[in-house]
């Protein structure tokens, strides 16, 4: 008999490994799903999950699927795998009921550094991919964040007020933003990356933060950025070699989102009582 999931599946123009489609997605519980365990439903906690657990709304803030081990390391930075990434170097797991939670990658909270104060959407409110609708404070000033995915608020992290750093200690886990109820989902996630597509941005991405750190500090320290650009060894810690605007031009560069809109669908700022922990 005729596998019911065996249907050829598209991501980013380009055909996904194996034809077949999650059980769940067939089902309606999720839009959009892939699959790199097989679909060996039995061994994948996403399926465990949604068997031993409700599929509404309710408490759902108190759920952090936690993502099974595995993390790839590119260049000292981690990627977590069963997650789509913006180029704005935020993350989007799907979950149960087809709800989207939302974070910033290891990218990200890297390049920002100390995570300050954290201004998150409000509840209901409806946000627009790639268009800023939270804000994130750090010692070079504020950056502007958008959504991977338009949809509607459905829960905020409530722990990000009173300890706005767990975006840097745990970016994929406690450290998650919100959750959406997605609008046009697929079309959204085709503009994400996802699977063997995300360890070659994030080497691109790398690249291009060390390339535009070795163009600015060439200008003043001429012998740091030379070692950069040719390919010697690295600066880790380069942010104390620039201004605090320089640093967040370079933030912005990567992480912001145009700011219309930001301002309905923003609450209140929340600032963080974690400093110095």
């Amino acid at each position: 008999m005729k596998d019911p999931r065996n249907q050829t599946q598209f991501f980013d123009g380009s055909r996904i490994p194996g034809p077949m489609k999650c059980l769940w997605m067939l089902a309606g519980v999720v839009d959009y799903k892939l699959c790199d365990r097989q679909y060996e439903c039995d061994q994948c906690p996403f399926d465990g999950a949604i068997r031993s657990g409700a599929h509404s709304d309710a408490g759902i803030e108190q759920r952090v699927p936690r993502e099974p081990q595995g993390q790839i390391n590119v260049q000292g930075y981690e990627l977590t795998p069963m997650l789509f990434y913006h180029r704005h170097h935020m993350w989007a797991r799907i979950e149960e009921a087809g709800s989207v939670r939302i974070g910033i990658d290891d990218f990200g909270q890297r390049l920002t550094g100390r995570v300050y104060a954290v201004e998150l959407p409000t509840l209901g409110a409806e946000v627009c991919e790639n268009s800023a609708c939270w804000r994130v404070a750090h010692h070079a000033g504020e950056t502007s964040i958008g959504s991977p995915v338009s949809g509607l608020v459905l829960a905020t992290n409530s722990r990000l007020s009173e300890h706005p750093s767990l975006i840097n200690r745990d970016p994929y886990g406690e450290g998650w933003a919100f959750v959406v109820r997605p609008a046009h989902l697929e079309r959204c996630l085709s503009r994400l990356y996802y699977g063997e597509k995300v360890s070659p941005w994030y080497e691109r991405e790398i690249d291009r933060l060390y390339q535009a750190m070795g163009d600015r500090l060439a200008s003043y320290l001429p012998t740091v950025g030379a070692t950069m650009q040719d390919g010697g060894s690295r600066i880790q810690d380069f942010t104390s070699l620039l201004t605090a605007d320089q640093m967040r031009q370079m933030i912005d560069s990567f992480m912001s989102a145009p700011d219309s809109g930001l301002s309905a669908a923003a609450g209140a700022a929340t600032t963080g009582s974690d400093q110095g922990r």
